[in-house]
């Protein structure tokens, strides 16, 4: 067999092809190497953007800075009335029986089981004559003619004026007074009484206060009665009122109760004892509603210790400063200090209010600075007074 020889310019073709194929190859391993160099490049920048974030000091606008902790206030000066919310315990007296005060027949009452009988009014009437209501200081224990003089006409003419009658407080019983009794008799009457000669106290029933509420009644329509017969009986009066507890923390200065609607005085311990008052209170709206206790029968009263709430201030505001509570230091009840540039001054705590601490100066004779600071760490002590 005879072997051929191989071209010179196909042996040479072919090689020219490998290297083609060599060089083609080499093409991607290069691109790759370029993109990792550039990846790389984008991590250092983004490594260096991060830490100077940390090497270089942030700029904070002037406005977004924090203020600095203020330590010095002004002392705001308010006024003061220390008013306090306070229960008036009530003392009552023993039920009362009130008596006919004439015989006969009776021909009208107004006589209910828990109603309310008032001074001034006719309450009753026997064998044609009525019968008027009337609390009097002093009862009347006989009829009264034209110029007696003396207590009971007195205590008459102020019962009298009470109710609105245009008269002196004393005097004799003259025609001024008789025609006010005249017009108290006729009232709401369909034939009006004969003109009175006197002040008739057969026709006069006395009750302990301008308002009394039976609890049960005596002698009906068509009864014969005599004179202390028992035309009702009546809750107890008024005999006294105090507050429970007296606050023992009040500051100085004269001071009006409010209770029931009215102002009335009460001496240092917290009682109020005087008449005018105690009647005050018995005719309120207030007193009614507790005393209207009695059964619809009028035999059992009102559970005893009765009291009403009312609010106890000074009778004419006082100066009191006000300051953050944080500034009062030092505090052992209602006393502490304050401190101000120079000193420090030992106070009273009378109140607070949103932050707002109520001062008055523990000596009356001290007077509040200006400005006041908070305390260090180690505040200078006070003494208290």
């Amino acid at each position: 067999m005879t072997l051929r020889k191989p071209k010179l310019r196909q042996i040479l073709g072919s090689a020219r092809s490998e290297n083609r194929g060599l060089s083609r190859q080499s093409g991607p391993r290069r691109g790759g190497a370029v993109a990792i160099l550039f990846i790389g490049a984008v991590a250092v920048l983004v490594v260096g953007v991060a830490a100077g974030q940390y090497l270089v000091p942030s700029q904070v606008p002037p406005s977004l800075a924090e203020a600095a902790a203020t330590t010095s206030f002004d002392v705001e000066e308010v006024s003061f009335d220390d008013k306090r919310t306070v229960q008036l315990a009530l003392e009552i007296g023993e039920d009362k029986v009130l008596p006919f005060p004439l015989e006969g027949r009776v021909t009208g009452t107004s006589c209910a089981a828990g109603s309310e009988i008032h001074s001034g009014h006719v309450i009753a009437e026997v064998s044609g004559k009525r019968v008027l209501a009337l609390s009097t200081a002093v009862p009347l224990w006989k009829s009264l003619e034209p110029g007696d003089e003396g207590a009971e006409v007195d205590a008459l003419r102020r019962e009298l004026i009470r109710m609105g009658a245009d008269l002196m407080e004393t005097g004799p019983a003259n025609q001024a007074v008789l025609d006010v009794l005249d017009a108290l008799f006729s009232a709401d009457a369909e034939v009006p009484p004969a003109k009175l000669e006197e002040v008739p106290a057969e026709q006069i029933m006395w009750i302990p206060a301008p308002a009394v509420t039976m609890l049960k009644c005596g002698g009906a329509i068509a009864d014969e009665v005599t004179a202390g017969d028992e035309f009702g009986t009546i809750a107890g009066a008024l005999t006294a009122a105090r507050l429970t507890p007296m606050p023992d923390d009040l500051v100085s200065g004269a001071r009006v109760l409010r209770v029931a609607g009215l102002e009335v005085p009460m001496d240092k311990t917290g009682v109020v004892s005087a008449p005018e008052s105690l009647a005050a209170i018995a005719e309120s709206a207030d007193y009614r509603a507790i005393r209207s206790a009695a059964s619809a029968s009028g035999e059992e009263r009102a559970e005893a210790g009765p009291s009403l709430i009312g609010e106890l201030a000074l009778k004419s505001s006082k100066s009191a400063w006000a300051v953050p509570a944080s500034t009062v230091y030092e505090a052992v009840e209602d006393v502490g200090c304050v401190a101000f540039t120079g000193g420090t001054i030992t106070v009273r705590i009378v109140g607070s209010r949103l932050g707002k601490t109520y001062v008055l100066p523990a000596q009356e004779a001290e007077e509040m600075p200006a400005r006041v600071h908070a305390p260090g760490q180690q505040p200078e002590s006070c003494s208290a007074p």
